[in-house]
């Protein structure tokens, strides 16, 4: 499933790659001995530069002759070739090449212009592609032996980990066995506990004595904090009585105060 979706990855990088780097070609056909563009020819270059969008380009022009003896009117369409480009779309273009090469019947009188994205030559991003696919193939490659090599280290791992295991078994066993022998001496050779005396009749009134008496005094506590309580509570109803006369005479002599304050007046 891996190998799959990483073929599928590869493929679909290279599809991105040719899209991205493809290259056109624009054909231009002149007449049997006709060597200067005319202005169909000129309007088809004009044409063909609009559709660029202001992306430059770098090209590659090519006459074709079909007999050696047509190969000088390839050359001088060429040259001409070279002027209208220039004249036209010189501002849009690279000129990188220019050939006359011998080409099939039908091409004996045509100029083509091989274009791509300026900077992504197709001979270089094609030594590109071929580069990357090599590499993905040696990664590929490697990851599998890669991974034939951790299966075996882990097979030996494993066989090392069964080995430490019965070996902690063993410990284990012994050490329980150590144990029994252990448990079983220390029970042999630890003494009966002595019973407990049981108490004399003496040490009994002893207790009860001292019961008797620690109940008298927690009695006594109660009963004195409670008569203390009682004092605190009688002591500050008192207080808060007198503070109380304390008030209703201050403002009675207030009142007088006033009155005689008004009568003065």
């Amino acid at each position: 499933m891996k190998n799959t979706i990483k073929t599928i990855t590869l493929a679909l990088s290279i599809f991105c790659l040719n899209q991205g780097f493809s290259q056109d070609t624009l054909h231009l056909d002149f007449k049997a001995t006709q060597t200067v563009p005319d202005k169909l020819i000129e309007d088809k270059i004009v044409a063909w530069g609009k559709t660029l969008n202001g992306k430059k380009q770098d090209i590659n022009i090519v006459a074709y002759y079909h007999k050696g003896e047509f190969k000088k009117f390839a050359e001088e369409r060429l040259q001409e070739m070279f002027l209208s480009v220039n004249r036209k779309v010189r501002e849009l273009v690279t000129i990188k090449t220019q050939e006359a090469k011998k080409g099939e019947d039908y091409q004996r009188t045509r100029v083509d212009i091989i274009h791509w994205a300026e900077g992504s030559d197709p001979k270089t991003m094609a030594d590109k592609k071929k580069a990357e696919e090599k590499a993905a193939k040696e990664a590929e490659k490697k990851k599998k032996e890669d991974d034939k090599s951790d299966k075996s280290v882990k097979k030996d791992d494993k066989k090392e980990d069964k080995k430490e295991e019965k070996k902690d078994d063993k410990s284990k066993k012994d050490e329980k066995k150590v144990e029994k022998k252990d448990d079983k001496k220390e029970k042999v050779e630890k003494p009966k506990e002595e019973k407990r005396a049981a108490l004399t009749k003496e040490e009994k009134d002893a207790a009860e004595a001292k019961k008797k008496e620690d109940k008298e005094k927690e009695k006594k506590e109660k009963e004195e904090k409670a008569a203390k309580d009682k004092a605190d509570k009688e002591a500050k109803k008192e207080q808060e009585k007198k503070e109380k006369e304390e008030k209703a005479a201050a403002e009675k002599a207030k009142k007088e105060q006033e009155k005689l304050d008004k009568q003065k007046k």
